[in-house]
């Protein structure tokens, strides 16, 4: 008996041990040692883990991962939108025209999240999407607090707003 405390002890010092040197962790994070998110999130939450920010815009039922839209948006024409979607980072592009429409769903919500966090809020104006209809022409989604409306616009003589998506 002597021998099993002894040894129960020895794990308890060595447990401790790597606690304070950081190798186990004991409290609870946002994220695991793998990047993965263990938080819920709701819609509207501000989302900043691994150098991701965006705003919480769908979810998946587990509320650990969904879809963010970028805090920062421009007006563009089509092709230019995209590359500026490209140039927040990996990952970051156009939305759909569901995406729009989600958007439109949690207007108020996200509207008063972003001005909470200092960021621009959405327009009640037309918001590029991914969507292409010929060489030519792409959807834009008139995003309202009331509804959402999409059209097709020349890609190239066309200026729109552009807010990007991202999975996370």
């Amino acid at each position: 008996m002597k021998k099993c405390s002894v040894l129960l002890g020895g794990f308890v010092i060595l447990f401790l041990s790597l606690i304070s040197i950081g190798v186990v962790y004991a409290s609870h994070t946002s994220t695991s040692q793998y990047g993965y998110s263990t938080k819920e999130w709701k819609i509207g939450d501000i989302y900043d883990v691994g150098g991701v920010k965006g705003i919480v815009l769908a979810l998946s039922s587990d509320k650990q991962h969904g879809l963010l839209l970028s805090l920062v948006e421009t007006c563009d024409d089509w092709d230019d939108a995209e590359a500026w979607c490209r140039s927040l980072g990996r990952y970051w592009t156009l939305p759909t025209k569901m995406d729009l429409e989600k958007l439109h769903l949690a207007f108020d919500k996200i509207n008063e999240r972003l001005e909470m966090a200092g960021c621009e809020t959405v327009k009640n104006d037309l918001y590029w999407s991914r969507e292409c209809s010929g060489d030519y022409d792409a959807y834009a989604v008139e995003v309202t607090k009331y509804y959402s409306q999409a059209r097709c616009y020349n890609k190239y003589n066309s200026n729109c707003y552009v807010r990007a998506v991202r999975n996370f």
